[in-house]
């Protein structure tokens, strides 16, 4: 193990990142963000930033994409 805490492990594991997407991924984000939101406030949680919701999707996609890949799907 480093010599890091978690905590700064964390900054060195983060990255920001740009890109282009099309107007209505764009929308489907802000419905998914929006009802994350709506069931965090209603479960009495911290209601998740934009940057954890897209980390989320993003998660859930490779995992989809990964198993696609296993199973010889393209």
């Amino acid at each position: 193990m480093s010599g890091m805490n978690e905590e700064e492990e964390q900054l060195f594991s983060r990255y920001q990142i740009a890109g282009t997407i099309d107007k209505q991924v764009i929308e489907w984000v802000r419905e998914i963000l929006e009802v994350e939101r709506k069931k965090a406030r209603e479960s009495d949680r911290v209601p998740p930033s934009l940057s954890q919701t897209l980390e989320m999707l993003l998660r859930k996609g490779i995992k989809v994409w990964k198993g696609e890949q296993k199973s010889g799907k393209e």
